[in-house]
């Protein structure tokens, strides 16, 4: 059956966004916190570890084993996984393997092995292939295997063994071939083999015995002749016989030993003389005699011994009460449990009657301490008693009377009740035992550090407190549920807070309703009411005197008064109302008289009276009306005359008037209205005619509309609107064009309709409508496929659509939506997997205070009271900021807006922006200091300040780290929104990547609620960084006549953002210049970081980097740079121009070099000058060589450059000239 509940009336607190907000789902109250048990069992001791089988209340009845420490007390396995159990049995150890019995999904109760890990825990061999059970009873080692009852699925149940391994794990017998079971049973190791009960094809239940061979394993005796049964059970072996309880139909169950033989197979003892049983138990091997409790016949259970023989089976003692259980053997004593008068107490014997005592009158007089469990340990007797009207203890005894002592009482640590399961494991005894909290789980008391600790509490789980209905009233709320130690429902208040909640009245309710200000619940068929204290909660009235009743349905409130149908077994359902009073509270009308009633529904209110469907059982099913009194409760119209009846359904107010749907005389079940009167009550809209009936149902008001569903004679049933009139009445969109979707409103929000809708391919899911076909789609397949997410009963918060759906994985959950498919979203998987579908979720959601309230079960705690808080809404009003190189820090979101409905600080809170992608070590973000007047933010190392009042710290940001705002009390949602609106970012790189960065923004409240992460991209513009070129000194001198100067050999070009100056230009001139001036670039070589020349080529390490021109005339040097021109190519460039003047006799002055680089990209370096001074060669012989500034020799094109053979021509010339003019002048002067 598919799940069809509307959206019923709610608290809504609207906020619109387009952000989603995220919740934080906590279980708001714990109502009760009875706690569960994980009740071990199957406890075994081997190898120092003890195995057993434990349910923690989620996965079932599992194996976990303890060391007797709380570290060591694990779960090995979830044999059976999910909530199912595997059970766990009878763990013996053989060959090193330690084996035992379980069950998983595939397989029924099988052979199993483990090693203590759960790798090591397999299954070692399914006997009964498939979910057949192969096992049954336990395990029993013997003679180096493990022999139990088995069915193969072949044989039957018939005695098997196993090594330990897969291939030795065989039938020892198929001892009733074919399908038959031999039946096995009793299995007990004796030294002369396996002795046990079974069967075989001729004889019933009879003594066998096996050395665990097929040859070996035979009939010891057929003890009750024929196919009848002797059913012998209790092996017990002493002094090389083996003992047992064995019927016949002549004595009764009477004592029998067996020395392995047939002839050796006889009774000892007729107890119970004739045929009536001896009731054997607790039979133990003492002193080479067997001990054993039986009865008579005349004296009840008592202490028994027997050699064997008839004459020395005999009566230890006799207790005046009947009573006899637990044989245990410590030392050279038999202890007991008796009763002599002074109730079941523990007693102990060393075999005969003098000799027998009591040891210890634990519950004083005549009440019974009833030991039990009774186990040796440490060379005393451990065990379970009860002393007084307190709950059950472990005690211990060393056979004394002052030894006989409450553990707990010498011993220090937890002081748990009971002690069932006792078992030692060397220095501790392990044991199950109950605290108030937790409940029956295992403890250790440890004799060298003399302390009782509790192992572990594996089942954590807590009672339910199964709440229910929820009312508000005076802004708290008000709930019925079970607290601890009950199991009724009872009335609670809360704040919200398990502090905050606590019982309002002890009495049991079924619900809980707010009625004009008063608390009206209901008992059975007795109201109550309530102010919300205990002393204002009275009884009002017991509403039916009726045989039976059942409680109210149908509650609704309306104008103060309370609306709802009862039945009984006088008026069958009628109609009542309450105002909360007695007199007040009655039954509104006996509309159809008799027991049947007259079935009231779908109440609903418009303009001050209530409306109803109602049978009178004489016009059928119509439309009724009350105003809270009997007089004024009547049928407004009988629509359909006759008895027929219209059945009138989904009353809506639209337009003043109120709508339904209703079968009339002349058409099916279409749309009616009604303005209160009978004359006023018709037809509105008939879609199908007189031939067909639309049935529409589901009415919502949505866009001044009437949206409900309804079929035509083309479509099955659809989305329609209506104004109202057949004219205008549409269908919004065939939603499954290949049957009907019966779409199903949920709630308008944010100006959409949202609904759920059935489609063949997609089932019942998730809808939306803006009232156009277009605008009419599938929100989200919640359920993948066409199975039905089955949504049900929501709520609008914060600008969000809650509601419950089914999810494959999740199960029945909280969901909420925005109105898009990445929006709709799982709030919290309370209930993890689908364990425990289809409902995890019950009762309705209730809004306070902005928190929304609801009743779930997480598995651990039943159904409590949770709550989800509205999270910050952040929202950025942005989505992308730019910022450029250089330039000053821009504000990342200056229009964010930050909301909370539920918090009015963000103490312990923070706003957190960080990055996601993208960030380098240049970027920053930081906290603008705006300063200390209203609404300003200011900074002040790490204090961040809102209008002058400290409202947190600040920390990272730097480096590319996450920038973190962490607030204090002071803060308030607008203070966050400030401190939001003043974080900056900046890039302190003059070559910064220019990929997008993603920022992310979260705001926590403090009170465990975070913003959905609001991301922001920060794109990066770079700016052209001009080259920089700069020139090592101020000046350089040139001596004319010399040869070229390098004008600096150490000059530098730096461009921070420039791989390559490709389409830029080297420009070098000369200010002052003479047509004898030149500027050139040596050609050093082709070799790595030398420039070559090779006619206007320019090459860098061989590689061509540009081409020149000018540099003669006085024209300026321009270098054209391409791709292959790095910086460092151009420094090597800068630093091969050299200067050189062709005029020999050039007049002594300076020129200024300026040079400036274009880098290709719009940047252009600064003009960087030297001063180049020319000065005339000093009088001395030799050859000049330039004189005082970065020289070298001639280069090729120097040579080539008819310029410069004049120059060396006209050089010469002079140098004669002066020569010769010197030495005329020396001549004169000699």
């Amino acid at each position: 059956m598919r799940l069809r509940v509307a959206c019923f009336a709610m608290m809504a607190l609207v906020l619109l966004s387009s952000a989603v907000s995220a919740q934080v789902v906590n279980m708001a109250v714990d109502l009760n916190t009875d706690t569960f048990s994980s009740s071990p069992n199957a406890l075994a001791a081997i190898n120092g570890v003890i195995y057993f089988a434990a349910n923690d209340g989620n996965i079932g009845r599992e194996l976990y084993k303890t060391d007797g420490t709380a570290a060591g007390t694990t779960l090995v396995k979830d044999i059976n996984t999910g909530s199912a159990s595997s059970s766990p049995f009878s763990f013996v150890e053989v060959n090193g393997v330690i084996l035992f019995t379980a069950g998983d999904a595939t397989n029924g109760n099988e052979l199993w092995k483990t090693d203590g890990t759960a790798g090591g825990t397999v299954l070692l061999k399914d006997i009964n292939p498939g979910a057949g059970h192969g096992i049954t009873g336990p395990l029993v080692t013997y003679n180096g295997g493990v022999y139990f009852s088995a069915d193969d699925g072949t044989h039957g149940f018939e005695l098997w063994k196993s090594d330990g391994t897969a291939a030795g794990t065989v039938m020892v017998l198929d001892a009733v071939t074919g399908s038959g079971s031999s039946a096995p049973s009793s299995i007990t190791v004796t030294s002369l083999g396996l002795a046990y009960s079974a069967q075989d094809a001729t004889n019933g239940s009879e003594p066998w015995i096996s050395d665990g061979t097929g040859g070996g394993t035979q009939l010891l005796k057929d003890i009750e002749a024929g196919n009848f049964s002797s059913s012998p059970a209790k092996f017990t072996e002493v002094a090389g016989e083996v003992f047992f309880e064995a019927y016949t139909s002549a004595a009764g169950q009477e004592l029998w030993k067996t020395d392995g033989t047939t002839a050796g197979t006889t009774l000892v003892e007729d107890i119970n003389t004739g045929t009536g049983n001896a009731d054997l138990s607790y039979l133990v091997p003492f002193g080479g005699v067997l001990f054993f409790f039986a009865t008579d016949g005349a004296s009840g259970h008592q202490l028994w011994k027997s050699d064997g023989t008839s004459a020395g089976t005999t009566y230890v003692t006799q207790f005046s009460v009947a009573a006899g259980i637990y044989n245990t053997v410590v030392g050279s004593y038999l202890y007991f449990v008796g009763s002599d008068g002074a109730g079941g107490e523990l007693y102990r014997t060393d075999g005969t009657t003098a000799g027998t005592s009591l040891v210890k009158d634990i519950y004083a007089g005549a009440s019974s301490s009833n030991p039990s469990a009774l186990t040796v340990w440490n060379g005393m007797l451990a065990f379970q008693a009860q002393s007084g009207a307190s709950a059950y203890d472990v005690w211990v005894s060393d056979g004394t009377t002052g030894g006989t002592v409450r553990l707990s009482s010498v011993y220090t640590g937890a002081a748990p009740s009971g002690g069932e399961d006792l078992i030692a494991l060397g220095t501790k005894l392990v044991f199950e035992a109950v605290l108030p909290a937790p409940n029956s789980e295992l403890f250790a008391a440890d004799s060298v550090t003399q302390t009782i600790s509790l192992l572990a509490d594996i089942n954590q789980d807590n009672g339910s407190g199964n709440v229910g209905t929820i009312a508000e009233l005076n802004g708290s709320l008000y709930f019925t549920g079970v607290g601890p130690g009950s199991s009724a429902r009872k009335l609670w208040k809360s704040d919200g807070t398990q502090s905050g909640t606590s019982l309002v009245y002890a009495q049991k309710f079924d619900s809980v309703t707010n009625v004009n200000g008063t608390l009206l619940m209901i008992d059975g068929a007795d109201l109550w009411k309530s102010d919300g204290t205990s002393a204002g909660t009275s009884f009002v009235k017991t509403l039916t005197t009726g045989s039976f009743s059942y409680s109210p349905i149908d509650m609704m409130v309306y104008n103060g008064l309370m609306f709802f149908s009862l039945e009984d077994s006088i008026s069958g359902r009628e109609l009542y109302v309450s105002d909360g009073t007695s007199a007040g509270t009655f039954m509104l009308a006996d509309i159809r008289t008799g027991t049947t009633g007259s079935a009231p529904s779908g109440m609903t209110g418009y303009n001050g009276v209530v409306y109803f469907n109602a049978n009178n059982g004489s016009n059928g099913a119509e439309l009724w009306r009350t105003d809270g009194t009997t007089a004024g409760t009547y049928m407004l119209k009988d629509i359909y005359s006759g008895s027929s009846g219209s059945n009138p359904s989904a009353f809506t107010e639209y337009a003043g008037e109120l709508y339904f749907a209703a079968a009339g005389n002349a058409q099916g079940s279409e749309v009616w209205k009604t303005d209160g009167t009978s004359s006023g009550t018709v037809i509105a809209v008939d879609l199908g005619g007189s031939s067909y009936a639309s049935f529409p149902s589901r009415f919502i008001v949505y866009q001044n509309l009437l949206f409900f569903s309804a079929s035509d004679p083309t479509n099955y049933y659809e989305l329609w609107k209506s104004d109202g009139t057949i004219g205008g009445t549409s269908m919004v969109k065939d939603i499954n064009p290949t049957g009907a979707s019966h779409p199903t409103p949920l709630a308008v929000m944010n100006g959409i309709y949202y609904f759920y809708a059935l489609t063949t391919a997609e089932g019942y899911e998730l809808w939306r409508s803006d009232g156009t076909t277009a605008g009419t789609y599938l929100v989200k397949d919640i359920y993948p496929g066409p199975t039905d997410s089955l949504l049900a009963t929501c709520a609008v918060l914060g600008g969000r659509l809650y509601f419950y759906a089914t999810h494959p994985t999740s199960g029945r959950e909280v969901w909420t939506t925005d109105g898009t498919t990445s929006g709709t979203q799982l709030v919290k998987d309370i209930y993890p997997g689908s364990g425990q579908a289809p409902f995890t979720v019950f009762g309705g959601l209730a809004v306070l205070n902005g928190t929304m309230y609801f009743a779930a079960n997480d598995g651990h705690h039943g159904q409590e009271l949770w709550a989800t808080g509205l999270s910050p809404l952040v929202v950025a009003n942005t989505t992308t900021i730019n910022f450029a190189e250089g330039s000053s820090p821009v504000v990342v979101a200056s229009a964010a807006t930050v909301t909370d409905a539920d918090s009015a600080d963000f103490d312990t809170g923070s706003l957190v922006v960080s990055w996601t992608s993208g960030a380098t070590a240049q970027d920053l973000l930081a906290i603008e200091n705006q300063g200390s007047g209203a609404g300003q933010v200011a900074v002040s190392g790490a204090n961040v300040s809102v209008g002058g009042t400290m409202v947190g710290t600040s920390s990272g940001g730097t480096a590319g780290t996450t920038l973190v705002v962490s607030f204090n009390a002071s803060c308030t949602p607008a203070d966050a929104e400030a401190v939001l609106r003043a974080v900056t970012f900046e890039n302190t790189s003059d070559n910064p990547p220019t990929a997008t960065r993603a920022l992310e923004i979260v705001v926590d409240d403090g009170d465990g609620s975070a913003s959905s992460p609001v991301s922001i991209n920060v794109d990066v513009v770079a700016v052209n960084d001009p080259p920089t070129l700069t020139v090592q000194g101020t000046q350089v001198s040139y001596t004319i006549g010399t040869g070229a100067l390098v004008i600096d050999g150490t000059a530098t070009v730096v461009d921070v953002d420039s791989a390559d100056l490709d389409t830029g230009n080297l420009t070098v001139s000369l200010i002052g210049v003479t047509a004898d001036d030149r500027l050139e670039i040596q050609n050093q070589g082709t070799a790595s970081g030398q420039i070559g020349v090779a006619a206007t080529a320019i090459s860098f390490g061989g590689v061509q980097i540009g081409t020149f021109s000018g540099g003669t005339g006085g024209t300026p040097l321009v270098i054209a740079m391409n791709a292959q021109a790095t910086p460092a190519a151009v420094q090597a460039l800068v630093r091969a121009v050299a200067y050189y003047n062709i005029d020999p006799a050039a007049a002594a002055g300076s020129r200024m070099a300026d040079f400036v680089v274009e880098d290709g990209d719009g940047g252009t370096s600064a003009v960087a000058t030297r001063q180049l001074n020319l000065v005339v060669a000093p009088p001395s012989g030799g050859n000049g060589g330039g004189g005082g500034g970065d020289s070298g020799g001639c280069t090729t094109s120097e040579l080539t450059d008819p310029h410069w053979n004049a120059l060396l021509l006209l050089s010469a010339l002079a140098a004669l000239r002066l020569v010769s003019s010197r030495r005329r002048k020396n001549a004169t002067a000699h």
